[in-house]
């Protein structure tokens, strides 16, 4: 009997494995804490807390296997992993802002569940009940990729979309496709994680799978909060226009090209009269509903390409 077979041996790194999942949890969902105020910024980390969440559940009643066997260590732990996989699909979905997909994913949670139960914990129905775990796992991480991509690629770029999704969920909806068919083909190995005849690659196939998608979860949301953070240093507060440092920044970018000969520009100067008599009338409010008049209809009237900017106070530059 090797290490890894040895029961002893095995259940303290489940619980390991599952101590690691529930920390993480417990970190997303402080996360999700301190950004409740910054809801575009922490749309699905409810959902990815829940996705550490239930794999660590899953690990934990994965240690009580015994004999006789109990429907919630072996039934329960494969609809924990389920669950978890669903749980990734809804925070992708969610953070990508892809509408109309709740349906469709409590429907195909509700049906693997319904299989799950069926095959239950006995001897005869392992196969199925490892089979269809591993698989439908590896189904929903290549169904949350194929929706989101399109979609973040557009945020984020199509190169760092590939590196931060496809690439990662290509390698563990592999990984797990991987272990379903070896479980499929060694018949007489058919429990997952059963300390008497465990394989150390499906419990690695988790473990690498917290670390990338941990990673992945944190690169998302970190460059969304920094492309926010950069867009909101160069927008204007009041009127929503590029500000001051923004239109200092176009200006450089097209004065470069205009000395290589690739566009020629020009610069128009804005300033509302008397603006002073507008806030001494009207007060501040009718002041800023000035501004912001203002600002929309010069920003209706600009060209794709024109910038239309606040200069401060009442002054306003369009770069065309």
């Amino acid at each position: 009997m090797t290490a890894w077979s040895d029961p002893s041996t095995l259940t303290p790194v489940a619980w390991m494995v599952a101590g690691q999942f529930l920390v993480y949890a417990i970190g997303w969902l402080v996360c999700g804490v301190l950004l409740r105020g910054e809801r575009s910024n922490g749309d699905g980390i409810g959902y990815w807390s829940a996705f550490m969440f239930f794999i660590g559940l899953g690990f934990w009643l994965v240690t009580q296997r015994t004999e006789p066997r109990t429907w919630e260590a072996f039934v329960g732990s494969s609809i924990a992993f389920v669950a978890a996989t669903t749980c990734l699909w809804r925070g992708l979905t969610v953070f990508a802002r892809i509408p109309g997909l709740a349906l469709e994913q409590g429907l195909t949670l509700a049906t693997l569940v319904a299989l799950l139960i069926i095959a239950g914990p006995e001897l005869s129905g392992a196969p199925w009940r490892v089979v269809l775990s591993y698989a439908s796992q590896a189904w929903l991480i290549g169904r949350a990729a194929w929706l989101v991509y399109p979609v973040l690629s557009r945020e984020f770029g199509p190169r760092a979309s590939w590196l931060m999704l496809l690439l990662p969920g290509a390698i563990v909806a592999v990984s797990l496709l991987l272990v379903a068919a070896q479980w499929r083909s060694w018949p007489q190995a058919l429990e997952v994680h059963r300390f008497d005849t465990v394989n150390p690659a499906s419990m690695m196939v988790y473990v690498v799978l917290a670390a990338i998608f941990n990673f992945v979860f944190m690169g998302l949301l970190t460059t969304r909060l920094l492309r926010q953070l950069r867009e909101q240093s160069q927008r204007d507060a009041l009127t929503g226009l590029s500000n001051r440092r923004a239109l200092d920044d176009r200006l450089k970018e097209v004065w470069n090209l205009h000395q290589r000969g690739q566009i020629d520009f020009s610069v128009v100067v804005i300033d509302i009269d008397h603006f002073k008599r507008i806030n001494d009338r009207l007060g501040h409010h009718g002041g800023d509903e000035v501004l912001i008049q203002t600002a929309r209809r010069l920003s209706a009237a600009a060209r794709d390409g024109d910038t239309v900017a606040r200069f401060g106070g009442e002054e306003f530059v369009v770069l065309m």
